[in-house]
């Protein structure tokens, strides 16, 4: 791993903080330096204990002033605010890594009042086994630099894959993948219950359900069926009586969540 990434800082020290030190430390990355900032004492009392190669800094302009490439894992509502107050202790070269949705590159930038290397990230949970789908857009200069935009390329993919998408579709993707998993893991549980209660062990349930899934998955993206074909594979839908109703809160929902982010 070059240079360029052995020193990082997190401005907040919640889950997703939490999953991208989980995912490095999976892949045996070394810093020299991993500092993490965040107003909550309890969040840092967790960090430290999770992490112990983790220095809980006094400020975010400890985290600013000293590491090279700095996390914002942050809400929306907060990261201007935190730009600010970093704004005079960033360096010009310090590269910006915006965890965030609404907020765009320009917006960072011009609050920064520098035009520092600005990448702005859709973190996707997975990443805490190395198996994120991670959406990621760079700003021009990045693009520009075939050299960093490189290194910088193959240092993300340690969290699993990372898409390169136009800056404009990093909401959709907050949407879909970001919070995708939300959407599907408590249906997985529940079948891993009944499965249970059914009689099954509990490595046969998760063993099923997991080869379950992969296969309908496969057979709905990658089998060349139409979607009515892959619905027809199967005689009897227990819930299709109720699918006009879930489509609608998938639609209801989603959108709404959808407009309150989009810059």
């Amino acid at each position: 791993m070059e240079r360029i990434v052995r020193s990082i800082g997190f401005l907040g020290g919640g889950r997703v903080t939490r999953i991208l030190l989980q995912a490095f430390a999976n892949k045996n990355l070394s810093f020299d330096c991993i500092k993490v900032f965040d107003r909550d004492p309890d969040k840092l009392q967790k960090i430290a204990s999770f992490c112990s190669s983790c220095h809980v800094a006094e400020s975010a302009s400890e985290v600013a002033s000293s590491c090279r490439m700095v996390f914002l894992a942050l809400h929306p509502q907060d990261l201007l605010t935190a730009l600010q107050e970093i704004s005079s202790d960033v360096s010009p070269d310090t590269i910006i890594i915006s965890l965030a949705p609404k907020i765009t590159i320009a917006q960072i930038q011009s609050t920064l009042g520098k035009l520092n290397p600005v990448i702005r990230m859709i973190p996707n949970a997975p990443s805490v086994i190395n198996k994120g789908y991670n959406a990621v857009a760079y700003s021009e200069d990045i693009r520009k630099n075939a050299e960093l935009h490189a290194l910088l390329c193959n240092f993300f993919s340690s969290l699993g894959e990372c898409t390169e998408t136009d800056e404009k579709n990093l909401e959709a993707y907050a949407v879909i993948t970001g919070m995708g998993p939300t959407y599907l893991w408590f249906q997985f549980h529940e079948l891993i219950t009944i499965a249970r209660e059914l009689g099954l062990e509990e490595k046969e349930a998760r063993e099923a359900i997991a080869h379950m899934v992969k296969g309908s998955i496969d057979t709905l993206l990658n089998s060349n069926l139409t979607y009515e074909d892959v619905l027809d594979l199967i005689p009897f839908h227990p819930f299709g009586q109720h699918h006009e109703t879930i489509r609608k809160i998938y639609q209801e929902t989603l959108t709404k969540i959808y407009q309150k982010i989009k810059p």
